[in-house]
């Protein structure tokens, strides 16, 4: 590639291609059921919000090795047609070098195709002020910019490089010859807490707020040790009252199918709203999301009682898992558990780390440098 292109393009150093398909001017719009970062400042937007252009602020890593190897997610309910991703950096200095991954439903864009294809995958610069704007795509030998047109479900977008830790302030989706970013509907955000009867050790490991974290790889667990998970219920207590129809679940332990079938999942739940009115939802073992509607529309939900009544056994293990717990509003809309954080216990070892990026470990993402820096006369 000439010299000159690398200052004109960030390019994608990836693993493999994905799948590039035709596709109709018609626009859909898209339904983000999970939106997710590896870390975030406390002054971060939720990353949900990245996504709606009448959101201010800004997501920001909170390692602090400049973000490397950091990055936001994003999973759709259906496989969506994506054509251009375009990421905005605020504050973002003219010599700043900046380079972003791509990893469409986790297969990574690669710029080393060209014989194969004829094209590479980038993303093009351009400035509007302080603001950096990158702009994901297919480049043909010309340099022209080309659709993606990749069908997928979900979207990882990861910092190789960064000079200093880049402010997000928009991610935007487009389709092929409209101007205006694909439509998007997000999840609403609601603050409220949650309490579980029965928890795996180490609690921080377990928790019942990995339910609410858009990460489907972390779960709540019963302790299989001292219960068989039936009977045990998780509490959910809203900061303002509720009108829900429903809860997306995702069952068992998501980490992979190895995982989902060596540990349980509840099989029915009892549903007891405001102490009062109570129904019975059966859940599919199903791998992967469900939707599952409540049997009538209740309103001004404070507390929500989530009691497990039947379950599917693991094939190895008593822990009973639910990876991921979202509710319904009237309308269908999703609604996103804003939790608070439980903070792991920082031991003497512990404290020796100054520096830390976890994204590869939390992502299955290999690294080929050292990722843990330490200064602690008790480590190696």
């Amino acid at each position: 590639m000439p010299a000159f292109l690398l200052s004109a393009f960030l390019v994608l150093t990836c693993l493999t291609c994905p799948v590039r398909v035709t596709h109709s001017a018609e626009v859909e719009r898209i339904r983000v059921i999970s939106a997710g970062a590896t870390s975030a400042t406390d002054n971060s937007l939720p990353v949900a919000y990245l996504l709606d252009p009448a959101q201010k602020g800004f997501w920001q890593p909170k390692s602090r090795d400049e973000g490397t190897s950091e990055g936001l997610f994003f999973q759709f309910d259906k496989a969506v047609l994506l054509d251009y991703i375009e990421v905005r950096l605020q504050n973002a200095g003219d010599n700043e070098r900046y380079r972003i991954s791509a990893y469409l439903d986790g297969q990574r864009l690669t710029s080393d195709q060209e014989t194969a294809e004829g094209v590479w995958y980038g993303f093009m610069r351009r400035r509007e002020g302080t603001d950096l704007i990158l702009r994901c795509g297919v480049y043909s030998t010309g340099n022209e910019l080309l659709p993606l047109r990749s069908k997928v479900r979900s979207v990882f977008l990861k910092i190789e490089v960064a000079e200093k830790t880049p402010e997000v302030t928009a991610v935007r989706f487009y389709r092929e010859g409209n101007a205006q970013p694909l439509p998007v509907e997000i999840p609403l955000i609601v603050q409220g807490t949650a309490t579980a009867s029965s928890t795996l050790t180490p609690e921080t490991a377990y928790t019942v707020f990995n339910l609410f974290d858009s990460r489907e790889d972390f779960a709540w667990s019963t302790h299989g040790k001292q219960t068989d998970g039936t009977g045990e219920e998780i509490k959910v207590l809203f900061a303002t009252p509720q009108t829900l129809s429903g809860l997306l679940v995702w069952n068992g332990y998501q980490r992979s199918e190895t995982h989902f079938k060596a540990n349980a999942r509840p099989a029915s739940l009892k549903v007891i709203v405001n102490d009062g009115k109570e129904f019975l939802l059966p859940l599919n073992a199903l791998y992967g999301s469900q939707e599952i509607r409540f049997p009538e529309i209740v309103k001004e939900v404070k507390e929500l009682v989530l009691r497990i009544e039947k379950i599917y056994p693991g094939g190895s293990y008593r822990d009973v898992l639910i990876s991921e717990l979202w509710f319904l509003d009237e309308a269908g809309r999703i609604i996103n558990l804003q939790t608070p954080h439980l903070a792991p216990e920082v031991t003497e070892k512990m404290a020796g780390i100054v520096d830390i990026t976890l994204a590869p470990f939390l992502l299955g993402i290999k690294c080929t440098y050292p990722i843990l820096r330490f200064s602690s006369p008790f480590l190696p």
